[in-house]
């Protein structure tokens, strides 16, 4: 004989009741939207990770707080995050395994903060990560082999750091990259093997750096950037030379012109503002060469002969009878 439950409702009842708390625990400093599975937390000044974020949270906003540090236990029991923010922080440090529970995670924006440096195993868990954000995190040093892992990376931000320059062994795993911003850092070259290598690249931001024109260093990126006008967004490239900007690289500026900007040490601009006036004066307008030549001969004719003209030598008067003319009233004069 088949048993039978008498109070079925009875029993979904208690299971829904006690299943409750766990999906409606949500932090005081924080909004948390059920049916978006998202937990909103910003501008709460908060020092310390929140408590009681529900397990089943997708999207986790951190943003405009004061979280200094976070521990490798902050995550464990979030685990299915595929967004988290926690930009406009002031995070010194991330220890390795910090990331490790969120393997679903796909977008994660870290800017501004003071990271200072990215080490090689930091997103080594995060496999399926499309967007990172790490503009204006001081950063200075990123080790190699700390992008790995993130094949499946589609935008990355560097903006608004310290980096000097970047090798092409860190973004070569970076294969599916889409965006790549490295503007307004300390960089002074760019290999143009690296967005070679980005054959699905469709944007690239490097404005504000300190790029050092010379054949060498910058002449394949050059020639890069004029087949690939639509995927850049700096029309002019400041050249420097000793941390002063000497001149402006403009994309359709030919290969001449690039190696002889490099050399420069003032202005291209300046430098022909300068020459401008030089050659104006060293070649007159030859239409009005011709007449300045007449009035220069009219001016000759008028002028009055400040010296005595001779034909020949013979009409030359003797210089001793001007001597002995201009000698004898004052002899007579000492006399009388």
């Amino acid at each position: 004989m088949a048993t039978t439950f008498r109070y079925p409702k009875l029993s979904i009842v208690a299971l829904f009741f006690l299943v409750l708390p766990l999906c409606l625990s949500c932090p005081d400093e924080c909004n948390c939207y059920q049916t978006l599975f998202m937990v909103a937390c910003p501008h709460q000044n908060l020092k310390e990770f929140p408590v009681n974020i529900p397990n089943d949270t997708l999207y986790l906003n951190l943003d405009f707080n004061q979280l200094t540090t976070l521990s490798k236990q902050t995550f464990l029991y979030i685990t299915h995050l595929k967004s988290l923010w926690i930009s406009y922080n002031s995070l010194s440090k991330l220890d390795d395994g910090f990331f490790d529970p969120l393997t679903s995670l796909q977008r994660l924006d870290l800017s501004y903060n003071h990271l200072g440096s990215i080490s090689s195993n930091l997103f080594r868990p995060l496999k399926s990560l499309i967007t990172l954000r790490l503009s204006d995190v001081q950063l200075q040093n990123i080790e190699q082999g700390a992008f790995e892992s993130l094949s499946n990376l589609k935008a990355l931000d560097l903006s608004n750091n310290m980096l000097q320059q970047i090798s092409f062994n860190l973004l070569k795993p970076l294969q599916d990259l889409r965006f790549l911003n490295v503007a307004d850092n300390e960089m002074y070259e760019l290999d143009s093997e690296i967005v070679k290598s980005l054959k699905k690249l469709k944007r690239l931001q490097i404005h504000g750096n300190q790029w050092i024109c010379s054949c060498q260093s910058m002449h394949k990126l050059h020639l890069w950037i004029k087949d690939n006008q639509e995927k850049v967004d700096a029309l002019f490239l400041t050249c420097f030379d000793l941390l002063k900007p000497i001149s402006k690289l403009s994309i359709n500026d030919t290969n001449e012109s690039f190696c002889k900007l490099a050399t420069q040490s003032v202005p291209q601009q300046s430098v022909q503002e300068e020459e401008a006036p030089r050659q104006q004066k060293e070649e007159p307008n030859q239409e009005e060469e011709p007449h300045q030549h007449k009035e220069e001969e009219q001016k000759k004719k008028e002028q009055p002969s400040q010296q005595p003209s001779f034909r020949n030598h013979a009409e030359r008067p003797n210089i001793m009878i001007w001597w002995f003319l201009m000698l004898v009233p004052a002899t007579s004069l000492t006399f009388v």
